[in-house]
């Protein structure tokens, strides 16, 4: 890989992963600042809109607190409690016991009886309020300190009312609280009702309870709308017991909230936290409205049961104002923007990487002259030297490279000088003698071997030059049968000549890798089989396709078709030649693929054997059909193999055949 790619490639990886990284990191951090910023903004505004309804419910507290001290009103009780007062205990409570059945008795509204109390002066007052806020009253009515009704704008359930547990309530015993209770669904005004019981004192003493019932629906989603937008998210008005009051859309108490929300809310203190349902996550305010609390001092909140005006009241539960906001939208922000950064620094990393491209490629090429001056420096033209035309670190580098090339001048003609040395003349007198010795025995074996082919050659061209006219069609094809037959055998054996003669001056390129060793014997035994066809030889390869070796694919041919076609040479007509492998094991548990090549030929002389590897006692052969041979291509086999760190070897019986053996090392 180029430089200047390998530069724009590492930019461009390093920017991406530092990008990732950074916006990663960035994200995390910013969206857990942002998580609890916005569980502090919820918690702020939940206890907000918490406190404005608590505001709302005790201005409706202090209005009708205004209403309890009108001078009818605390006449209409002085009168009533002094008429009951002056009776005995027992007297009053049997009256009252007996007004209130007459009062349960009577259906008709307009009964002497029942106007007495819903048309007096005091009823009349009270209807006024309701008209003067019309929608936002239920009933409106006045019992003495008793429990006995003293004035109604309509005709309720019961006369008596000391009973109940609002009167109780508010009563405290003889302290006084306001109760509010929350009745939940009121027939008699067709919507939400809470009912605030005022307790009317004098001198400290309760002389009598108002009870206003307020339809408090119309009032609460119009504050709690009015505080929902997109921002702050959605509120809700739910009872402590998990019933939901008040939500946009829905009828009031007709849902409750998720089971595993309101677990949530009772297991936590926290005013907001963050709440995972099946679907989203979300972040939850809770705010419970403090005069709905028990420890609201002055105010008591609740009720016991249900009346046949008024269904789903409370039992004790305070109210609380619930805000959600899902997550997602809150962060959505926060995504849009890494986006955005991302597809910006994504194309700056893209700009950079060109832009160090083209300036790898400016920078590189005062370094290519000095590659190319270094390659002469390694053939030892030590005359190499660099144009020096910048001062920078390259132009420095190029001195010092042209002040390395003077040195290794100086050195190498030194060194020269000194290769005349007494020892390296005795070692190359000892290799030219070895060489000498392998020269005049190869120079031997090739003026021999090629002797033959060229007389047969010259010997049947002559005839068929002199004589053409004297031999039939067939004999004529015989001859260059022949001729031909001689060229293949010189040629294959300059061919084993040029690749001894390469491998003894190391020239041959060396490169061993995983090769499949069926594919290479089925290529190399394919080129043989029209040598096996022409005399009626069975070729058979049974080498297994699922061995595989390291060696150097031409290599490997050269040794293969060597030992073939010599087995091919030295078998008879309608012979057989295999070739089969398996793998095996030595002693230091180093795999290797021994490979066999096997006739049914003549076979080899006992004392011939020990001289086949050896080109210093190599001897010529001649085949069944008088094909000629030398031991050059065994030779050539030999040392191939042992680049490969394999063994060669024959096992032989005359006249039964022989089976050439080699090992090749597992491909890894």
């Amino acid at each position: 890989m180029k430089y200047e790619t390998k530069l724009a490639l590492q930019i461009f990886t390093l920017g991406t992963i530092i990008l990732a990284i950074g916006l990663f990191t960035a994200y995390r951090y910013n969206s857990r600042a942002i998580l609890q910023h916005e569980l502090n903004h919820t918690e702020l505004v939940v206890d907000a809109v918490s406190g404005n309804f608590e505001q709302l419910l005790l201005e409706k507290v202090k209005t009708n607190q205004t209403l309890s001290i009108t001078p009818i009103i605390n006449n209409a009780l002085i009168t009533s409690n002094c008429t009951f007062g002056n009776l005995s205990e027992k007297e009053r409570n049997e009256k009252i016991y007996l007004q209130n059945e007459q009062w349960k008795a009577t259906e008709d509204e307009k009964d002497a009886f029942i106007l007495e109390f819903t048309h007096n002066s005091v009823a009349q007052f009270l209807k006024e309020q309701q008209n003067n806020l019309k929608g936002e009253y239920g009933e409106i009515f006045l019992t003495n300190k008793y429990g006995a009704l003293v004035a109604s704008t309509a005709k309720l359930t019961t006369f008596a009312h000391a009973h109940k547990y609002w009167w109780k309530g508010a009563y405290n015993n003889g302290l006084g609280a306001v109760f509010l209770d929350d009745r939940g669904y009121d027939n008699s005004v067709d919507g939400y009702v809470l009912g605030v019981v005022i307790p009317i004192k004098e001198e400290n003493k309760i002389i009598g309870m108002l009870k206003v019932n307020l339809n408090i629906l119309g009032a609460i989603s119009e504050m709690i709308l009015n505080s929902q937008n997109e921002t702050a998210g959605d509120f809700k008005l739910i009872r402590s017991g998990g019933e939901i009051v008040f939500e946009r859309e829905s009828a009031p108490l007709s849902t409750r909230i998720p089971n595993l929300l309101y677990k949530k809310l009772q297991s936590i203190d926290e005013h907001s936290f963050q709440y995972d349902d099946s679907d989203n996550k979300w972040l939850i305010g809770n705010s419970e409205v403090g005069i709905t609390s028990k420890d609201a001092e002055g105010y008591l909140f609740g009720g016991s049961f249900e009346s046949v005006d008024h269904k789903k009241g409370n039992t004790g539960e305070s109210w609380h104002i619930i805000n959600s906001r899902n997550l997602a939208t809150i962060l959505e922000p926060l995504k849009d923007s890494t986006l955005i950064i991302l597809a910006v620094g994504f194309l700056l990393i893209i700009i950079l990487a060109i832009v160090a491209f083209i300036f790898g490629k400016l920078a590189v090429n005062p370094l290519k002259q000095l590659i190319e001056q270094s390659k002469k420096i390694a053939k030892t033209d030590f005359s190499a030297r660099i144009v020096v035309s910048r001062k920078d670190e390259i132009g420095l580098l190029g001195k010092a490279f042209n002040k390395m090339a003077e040195e290794l001048e100086k050195t190498t003609t030194s060194l020269k000088k000194l290769e005349s040395s007494e020892q390296k003349i005795l070692q190359q007198n000892k290799k030219l003698q070895d060489l000498n010795a392998t020269k005049d025995k190869f120079f031997s074996i090739i003026a021999h071997d090629l002797k033959s082919p060229y007389s047969s050659m010259l010997g049947f061209s002559g005839i068929l030059y002199n004589e053409f006219d004297d031999y039939d069609t067939q004999e004529q094809k015989q001859f260059i049968k022949i001729i031909h037959s001689e060229l293949q055998n010189a040629f294959k054996l300059l061919e084993n000549l040029l690749y001894w003669s390469h491998s003894q001056m190391n020239t041959i390129d060396f490169y061993p890798e995983k090769e499949n060793l069926f594919l290479i014997s089925q290529e190399t035994i394919g080129m043989l089989r029209l040598s096996a066809i022409n005399k009626s030889i069975s070729l058979i390869n049974e080498i297994p396709k699922h061995i595989f070796v390291k060696t150097d694919k031409n290599m490997f041919a050269v040794i293969l078709r060597n030992l073939v076609s010599n087995a091919i040479k030295f078998t008879p007509k309608q012979g057989t030649v295999e070739v089969a492998a398996c793998t095996i094991t030595n002693k230091n548990n180093q795999e290797y693929a021994e490979i066999t090549i096997k006739d049914n030929g003549v076979g080899v002389l006992g004392e011939i054997q020990s001289k086949l590897f050896d080109i210093s006692e190599s001897t010529s052969t001649r085949g069944t059909e008088n094909e000629a041979g030398s031991g050059l291509g065994l030779i050539l086999c030999k040392e191939f193999i042992e680049k490969h760190n394999g063994k060669i070897w024959i096992e032989n019986e005359m006249e039964k055949g022989s089976k050439f053996i080699f090992t090749i090392p597992i491909g890894s």
